[in-house]
């Protein structure tokens, strides 16, 4: 439980990426380009931190990274509340992507110690969905705090979420590494770098297609009433994919639960971009973000299988992140002829090659 709902403050960036750009923009005076380019810097040194810890994590006190992380991410949110210098606030933007670094090196290891890892990267899954939704809420409560509200409600997450880690397991007294070590300098197999591949990919073909979602809805008929409840319908079923996950388990493998993933994730695309209209769109917002979730649980899993130390899983974690933030501009250069489709086509072709790597990767594991 303390694994799951800390692990959620990786996502938190992403979580309040909309909010951010537009605060940023307009309350801070950046504009919408340098709104865009302070967001992106904030993920790319998230995604880099969690790389960089992610190829020693084997080592490290998995416990003590988290609370340091959360810590160092709270500071950076205290600090940003009274700063209106655009350098210390662009600093205060690079600091909290680099705690959440730090937590998604090590919540995306540690469930390599629990005898059924994709069973826990579903939790962590079901709580990235309810938190998802906290987080909105969260940001219509505090409306009227002014500029600050978004790092304010970061701040609160922070705080009570980031207290969880100090239930995390003790890694050096409960859970001694095998006695045969394996070198920090030891090379990464392909299968795992083809499962981490996948997972960048996943993210990316999700951000795309998430960031021009309202655009598709409007072109397939949906006015901004129905449109905001449909989105928000589709946001709170985000958990049941990742209850889904742990129900199954590793019931059917590896193999046939992605494939299951992404080819509904294929369709969903399609469906909110490609093909039908109002009921098609529909369709394809309610299994677009269970199936997200639903996957991303399998491809984390499989990476926990087939890499013990950790490294894999930590690195699949920054993995999505790089994906978050290519995703966007993937979505841009598609949508770049004013027509919606094009996003959902590059959207399935990511899916497809994700799709490709996972199932690859699947024929090197050997489940628990």
């Amino acid at each position: 439980m303390a694994l799951a709902a800390v692990s959620t403050l990786a996502w938190l960036p992403m979580e309040v990426l909309p909010y951010q750009v537009t605060s940023l923009s307009a309350d801070y005076g950046l504009g919408t380009a340098g709104a865009g380019w302070t967001v992106t810097v904030e993920l790319l040194v998230l995604a880099l931190t969690a790389t960089w810890l992610g190829t020693t994590i084997d080592r490290r006190d998995k416990r003590r990274l988290t609370l340091i992380g959360a810590a160092i991410a709270s500071v950076a949110c205290v600090a940003w509340i009274p700063v209106h210098h655009v350098t210390a606030l662009i600093a205060c933007c690079i600091f909290v992507g680099f705690g959440c670094g730090m937590v998604s090196a090590a919540t995306s290891a540690l469930p390599t110690l629990h005898p059924k890892p994709e069973r826990m990267f579903a939790y962590m899954q079901v709580a990235l969905g309810l938190q998802f939704g906290f987080v909105n809420y969260g940001m219509d409560l505090a409306a009227s705090w002014g500029p600050a509200r978004v790092f304010l409600v970061q701040l609160v997450q922070l705080i009570v979420l980031g207290t969880c880690a100090l239930f995390l397991p003790d890694v050096k007294r409960d859970a001694e590494p095998e006695p045969r070590r394996i070198g920090t300098n030891q090379q990464i197999s392909i299968p795992v770098l083809a499962g981490i591949a996948s997972v960048g990919l996943l993210w990316a073909s999700v951000e795309a297609a998430w960031t021009f979602a309202e655009q598709a809805a409007i072109a397939r008929g949906l006015t901004e009433q129905s449109l905001t409840m449909w989105f928000t319908f589709s946001g709170f079923a985000a958990p049941l994919g990742g209850a889904a996950a742990a129900l199954l388990s590793e019931r059917c493998g590896y193999a046939f639960p992605l494939t299951v993933g992404f080819v509904i994730q294929i369709l969903s695309n399609a469906a909110m971009y490609c093909v039908g209209g109002y009921d098609m769109f529909v369709v394809g917002i309610m299994l677009f973000n269970a199936l997200s979730i639903f996957t991303n649980a399998y491809l984390m899993g499989l990476l926990a299988v087939l890499d013990k130390t950790g490294r894999g899983a930590a690195i699949g974690g920054a993995s999505a992140n790089f994906g978050g933030a290519v995703g966007p501009l993937l979505g841009v250069l598609a949508i770049s002829v004013q027509n919606v489709m094009p996003v959902g086509i590059v959207a399935i072709v990511v899916l497809l090659i994700g799709w490709g790597l996972s199932v690859g990767s699947t024929r090197h594991c050997r489940p628990h």
